[in-house]
C-alpha cells in the first residue's frame, strides 16, 4: 500500500471526493423527486432540471476515486460499495429509498389535488361502506364494485380501514406494495445470473420503469397488486415449491377477472418448457373455474336490477357483445391482433430493457394475452398502454429480460461479465429518468383548498369536481360535476383537471352559477369557486 502523502495531488483530492458524491447524489434525487433544483447565491443562480449533467459528474467521481484507489493500493469506497452491494444491504437500502420517494410521491400527488373520485374514491368508499354494513357499494356507480370488477384482493385491506378511515390508505397501500414487488423479482435475478449487482441494477430499473411509475401514478388500482403476485408465483414455480407458487397464483387471480387469461398461459409454460405437468394442468384449471365465477355469476349477479354481462365488454364491441363471440372474432381477424399497434407497444416496452426478453420468446410470448387485450380494445388509454393497463405486461417482460440475458450470457460464456456489465448500465441509463419530478411541493392554492373543505358541513350535499371529491368526507352526500347541480355546495378547481368535462363545457358551468341567483360565491381564491345555495331568508 502506498501512503498518499507520496501523491501530493490525490491527498487533496481524494477525502473531497466522498461528500461531493454525497452532494451529488442528494440532487439526483431532488431532480428525481421535484423535477429540478434551483440554487441563487447572491447574483449567481444554478438551475439544473435534467439528469445528464449530474450523473455525468457522478461517473467522474467514481471514475477519480477508483484510479486514486488503485494508485494507493487502498480499499477504497468503490471496493466497500461492491461488497456492500453484494450483500443483501444494497436491495434493503435501494428498497428504502424507493419506499421513501414512493411515499412522498403518492402522498403530495394525493394533497395537491392530483388524485380523483375515478379511480381513487371508487375504491375508497367500497372499502368505507363495507366497514358500514354495505358490503363493496359504490355511490359513483350506484351499485357493488364487483359488479365492476371481481377484485377480492381488496378485502384484504378491509381491517386497514377500521384503523383509519380514508383514501390515504389507498395512497400509502400502492406505494408499499410497489416496493415489495421488487423483492421477489431481485431474487429471482439474483438466483438465475449469480450476480448480485445486476440483479440489484434490473430491480432499480423496474421501480423506475416508465410503464411502472405510469401505473403508480393513476390513483390506485389493484393491478399493482398483480406485480408483487406474478413475481412471486413464477419465483416459487422455478423452485419448484408447489405449495407457496399455488398460495400467490390465488393471490393474483384475486387482483382481477382479466387475470386468468394471463396465468392459464403460467400453466403451460409450467407443463411444456419446466416440465411440470401436474402443477401446469392444475393452474390452467384453477384459471378456467376461476374465470367462470367471475365473469358469469360475481359480476352478473352484483348488478342490483338483475344479472347483466360485464359493461367493458363494451370496448371489444365490434369483435361482439359476448365473451364467446368476442374471442371468436378475436380469432378470425388476426390482423386486428398484430397490427401497428401492437409492434410499436412491444418496442417500447423492451427498449429500456435493450430487447433482452428476445432471447426468451418462450417467457416474453406470457406478455402476449394481456398486450393483445389492451391493443384490440377501443379504448385509446388502453391500446396506447397509458396510465394502469401496462402493468400485467411488466412482470412477463422483466421475467423474461433476466432469463433472456442469461440466455446471450450462455452463448458467449467467456463474455458474461462484461454482457452483464454492459446490460446493467445500459438498463439503469435507460430508466433512471422514470421517476423525474414526480414529486410535487405543496403550494398556496393547495392550503387553501384544503382550508375550503375542512369549512364544509359534515352532513352537507356537494357537488365538486373529480379532483375535490376524495378529499371530502364519506358523511357528506357527494356527487361528481356535471351532476348534482341542485347541491348545498358546488365546489371547482380551475387547475386540476376537470374530467369528464370539456373545457367549453367546465367554463360555461362556472359562468352558470357565477350568474345564477340562487347561489352566493363563498370563495374564488386560488382558482377555487365554491358556490353555496342561498336559504329563503338570503
Amino acid at each position: 500500500m502506498k501512503n498518499l502523502s507520496n501523491f501530493p495531488i490525490l491527498s487533496f483530492l481524494s477525502p473531497a471526493i466522498t461528500p461531493l458524491l454525497v452532494l451529488n447524489m442528494v440532487l439526483i434525487l431532488a431532480i428525481i423527486l421535484l423535477g429540478g433544483l434551483e440554487i441563487k447565491i447572491g447574483n449567481l443562480e444554478i438551475t439544473v432540471h435534467h439528469l445528464k449533467t449530474p450523473f455525468c459528474f457522478l461517473l467522474s467521481l467514481l471514475l477519480l476515486k477508483f484510479w486514486i484507489d488503485k494508485k494507493t493500493g487502498e480499499q477504497g469506497i468503490i471496493k466497500r460499495a461492491e461488497t456492500f452491494l453484494e450483500q443483501k444491504h444494497g436491495i434493503f437500502a435501494f428498497a428504502f429509498l424507493a419506499f421513501i420517494s414512493f411515499i412522498w410521491i403518492k402522498v403530495s400527488q394525493h394533497y395537491s389535488f392530483r388524485t380523483g373520485a375515478f379511480d381513487l374514491s371508487m375504491y375508497d368508499y367500497a372499502l368505507s361502506n363495507t366497514i358500514k354494513g354495505k358490503f363493496m357499494y359504490t355511490p359513483w356507480l350506484g351499485r357493488n364494485f364487483f359488479s365492476e370488477h371481481f377484485s377480492p384482493i381488496l378485502l384484504l385491506l378491509v381491517p386497514f380501514y377500521f384503523i383509519y378511515d380514508g383514501p390515504i390508505v389507498l395512497v400509502v397501500t400502492q406505494a408499499v406494495i410497489t416496493v415489495l414487488s421488487a423483492f421477489p423479482l431481485y431474487i429471482l435475478a439474483k438466483e438465475k445470473l449469480n450476480q448480485p449487482i445486476t440483479a440489484l441494477c434490473i430491480s432499480v430499473a423496474y421501480l423506475t420503469y416508465h410503464y411502472l411509475v405510469s401505473g403508480l401514478m393513476f390513483d390506485f388500482h389493484m393491478e399493482i397488486f398483480e406485480l408483487l403476485f406474478i413475481f412471486s408465483a413464477f419465483l416459487f414455480l422455478h423452485r419448484n415449491k408447489p405449495g407457496k407458487y399455488f398460495i400467490f397464483l390465488i393471490l393474483a387471480l384475486a387482483c382481477k377477472e382479466d387475470v386468468p387469461l394471463y396465468m392459464f398461459g403460467l400453466g403451460i409454460y409450467a407443463w411444456l418448457i419446466e416440465k411440470k405437468k401436474k402443477i401446469g394442468l392444475a393452474t390452467m384449471l384453477i384459471c378456467i373455474v376461476w374465470a367462470f365465477v367471475a365473469w358469469k355469476i360475481v359480476i352478473p349477479m352484483s348488478y342490483p336490477d338483475g344479472p347483466r354481462v360485464s359493461h367493458f365488454l363494451a370496448r371489444w364491441s365490434k369483435f361482439g357483445q359476448t365473451y364467446s363471440q368476442i374471442a371468436w372474432g378475436l380469432l378470425t381477424h388476426p390482423s386486428e391482433l398484430f397490427g401497428a399497434v401492437f409492434f410499436t407497444n412491444f418496442k417500447n416496452l423492451l427498449l429500456p430493457l435493450g430487447f433482452t426478453p428476445i432471447a426468451s420468446p418462450a417467457l416474453l410470448s406470457l406478455s402476449i394475452p394481456p398486450m393483445l387485450i389492451n391493443v384490440t380494445s377501443e379504448n385509446p388509454m388502453m391500446r396506447n398502454l397509458d396510465a394502469h393497463y401496462a402493468l400485467p405486461i411488466i412482470p412477463f417482460v422483466f421475467i423474461a429480460a433476466i432469463f433472456g440475458i442469461n440466455n446471450i450470457c450462455k452463448m458467449l460464456p467467456q463474455k458474461r461479465n462484461i454482457i452483464l456489465t454492459i446490460f446493467s448500465l445500459y438498463i439503469l441509463a435507460m430508466n433512471l429518468g422514470g421517476l423525474k419530478g414526480k414529486g410535487t411541493l405543496f403550494t398556496t392554492h393547495d392550503m387553501v383548498g384544503h382550508k375550503l373543505i375542512a369549512s364544509l358541513p359534515d352532513t352537507a350535499s356537494i357537488a365538486a369536481q373529480t379532483s375535490i371529491i376524495p378529499h371530502l368526507r364519506h358523511s357528506q352526500n357527494i356527487q361528481m360535476l356535471p351532476k348534482g347541480l341542485n347541491s348545498d355546495y358546488i365546489f371547482f378547481d380551475t387547475k386540476r383537471f376537470i374530467w369528464p368535462m370539456t373545457d367549453e363545457e367546465y367554463n360555461a358551468l362556472i359562468n352558470s352559477f357565477i350568474n345564477n341567483p340562487d347561489y352566493m360565491l363563498l370563495s374564488g381564491q386560488e382558482g377555487f369557486y365554491l358556490f353555496k345555495k342561498k336559504l329563503p331568508s338570503e
